[in-house]
């Protein structure tokens, strides 16, 4: 991506991620529905410098409901949030709404799993995702050019599930289709 290009970072945590982004030239903004998570990435943005003069900007909310105006972002990704959600599809149209048209969305996920110990000890809502679920979101969304991959588990201190990766283009106003 670009520099000076505004991305929104869902579910942003404890701002990795956004920080990593700004360091790019970014302009981030990152939403959380924690303020506990949203304090921590503010002490993570004010510790931090953004040499090639990206920005952090946090903003509490949820996925399903996202702070920020239609068409007001370039891109928006969501990393290892979907899980959490009790309807990840409407996570999904709502990052639509906030992504200028031609912009792109990107998630990263679990695949489908049977791993107990992540619902017991994280909290999580589903246990991953099949691929062709995350499609047909996307899909429904209204997203072009879905493109979805499985990508095996880096995790070495814990059994963790593989990976999908996800990437979606907004239509642009012309009605372009897939």
């Amino acid at each position: 991506m670009a520099p000076g290009l505004r991305v929104a970072d869902i579910g942003t945590g404890t701002g990795i991620l956004a920080c990593e982004l700004a360091r790019l030239g970014l302009d981030v903004v990152g939403v959380d529905q924690s303020a506990t998570m949203l304090e921590a990435a503010r002490a993570k943005i004010e510790s931090e410098t953004f040499a090639r003069g990206g920005r952090v900007e946090l903003k509490r909310g949820e996925a399903e409901r996202i702070p920020l105006e239609e068409n007001e972002v370039d891109a928006a990704l969501a990393h290892m949030v979907l899980h959490y959600l009790p309807s990840p599809s409407d996570a999904i149209r709502e990052m639509a709404r906030i992504v200028k048209p031609g912009g792109h969305l990107v998630i990263v996920e679990f695949v489908s799993h049977a791993l107990d110990w992540m619902e017991q000890e994280l909290g999580v809502v589903w246990r991953g995702f099949a691929r062709e679920t995350v499609e047909q979101w996307l899909a429904a969304a209204g997203l072009v050019e879905i493109n979805v991959e499985e990508s095996e588990s880096l995790g070495r201190e814990r059994d963790l599930p593989s990976t999908l990766i996800a990437s979606a283009r907004v239509p642009t106003e012309s009605g372009e289709s897939d």
